[in-house]
C-alpha cells in the first residue's frame, strides 16, 4: 500500500490530486525523490536537503513510535 501511495508502482503523475496529496506521508515517495534527484534530475545539494530530512524525519517519527510500543521488561 505504501508503494502504491509513494509512486513505487504508479508514478504520482498519473494519480488523481488527493492521492497525490495523501503521498506526502509516504517515505517511498522521498526515497525516490531522493534517488532520481541523485541519478538523473542533477539535484544540488540544497536540493537533495528536503527529501533526505523528511526521510530521516519519518525514520526518527518510527523508531520513536517504535520505543513506545515495545514491551519493556526489567
Amino acid at each position: 500500500t505504501m508503494s502504491l501511495i509513494g509512486g513505487g508502482m504508479i508514478p504520482l503523475a498519473f494519480m488523481p490530486e488527493w492521492l497525490q496529496s495523501i503521498s506526502d506521508v509516504s517515505p517511498v515517495k522521498w526515497s525516490i525523490l531522493a534517488m532520481e534527484g541523485a541519478v538523473w534530475r542533477n539535484f544540488s545539494p540544497a536540493e537533495m536537503l528536503k527529501p533526505c530530512a523528511v526521510l530521516i524525519g519519518i525514520g526518527v517519527v518510527s523508531f520513536l513510535i517504535g520505543l513506545r510500543a515495545f514491551k519493556w521488561e526489567t
